[in-house]
């Protein structure tokens, strides 16, 4: 059993459903019903998921903001960040240095970033929508630091 059917059987244990093709797998989380990407990259794995579609971003003026608005979440240290995929997707990911490949570990980087994305989603809406960059304050309501 090689160490990727390893993990994922302990995922499994763990409730989740994973998928694995390749170099990369599907889990979804028992709990949320979120479906989290694993990809391999070297001996570390980065671990990601959609937040908005392609056709989701908006217009120039809303994308304008939105840039400006990751890019000021990405000064908050949350332990992921967000990017965009070969798709032109929003997605928020994380990577996992070797030491912690471990079923446990995994599942909490995405339970955060579950909870990180859904934090963020009304502002991440409004940005796009508005065309006007979320206030600093705004950030911290949304992780209840107010």
């Amino acid at each position: 059993m090689t160490e990727f059917e390893k993990l994922d059987e302990q995922l499994r244990e763990h409730g989740c459903t994973v998928e694995r093709d390749n170099q990369r797998a599907l889990v979804t989380l028992e709990e949320s019903g979120s479906t989290w990407v694993l990809l391999s990259a070297g001996d570390w794995i980065q671990v990601a998921a959609s937040v908005l579609d392609r056709d989701e971003l908006g217009e120039e003026g809303g994308r304008a903001a939105l840039n400006e608005f990751i890019m000021r979440v990405h000064a908050r240290y949350l332990g992921c960040r967000f990017g965009f995929d070969e798709d032109g997707a929003l997605v928020v990911m994380s990577d996992v240095y070797p030491e912690n490949i471990q079923a446990a570990h995994l599942l909490d980087v995405m339970n955060q970033m579950d909870s990180v994305a859904g934090a963020l989603l009304p502002l991440l809406h409004a940005a796009i929508l508005s065309g006007q960059v979320p206030a600093e304050s705004e950030i911290d309501r949304a992780f209840s630091m107010v």
